[in-house]
């Protein structure tokens, strides 16, 4: 119960955050589509800088935990860190997680109508 807890934080977390940034870019993404970009290249623009943060965030993660569990396996008998698929098991369901998360902002900024966004410009 507490995983799913977790993951249900980590998926909201990531939809606030990304959008969050689709909201900040909004001028900057407007001014692409003026300039000829497609609904499908924006967003792909907006998924891909969701997979570089997420990547980053679950690198950095995952080798704090492999930290952590090496230091409690030498702490605690019986604990035993060495398996390598739990690390990775959880990494891409976190990435595949953040990306579904990242689909509504990345649809959002994909349908972004000039006019408002520009003021008439």
């Amino acid at each position: 119960m507490f995983a799913t807890i977790a993951i249900g934080i980590t998926g909201l977390g990531s939809y606030g955050v990304m959008s969050q940034l689709v909201a900040n870019r909004q001028k900057e993404m407007a001014i692409r589509a003026a300039l000829g970009a497609t609904q499908s290249g924006m967003l792909r623009l907006v998924l891909l800088q969701n997979a570089r943060l997420a990547a980053a965030g679950v690198g950095l993660g995952v080798g704090a935990a492999w930290f952590v569990a090496r230091a409690l396996s030498a702490k605690l008998t019986g604990f035993d860190a060495s398996p390598v698929w739990p690390y990775l098991a959880v990494a891409l369901l976190v990435l595949a997680l953040t990306q579904i998360a990242s689909v509504i902002p990345a649809r959002r900024a994909a349908k972004l109508d000039l006019q408002l966004v520009l003021g008439g410009a």
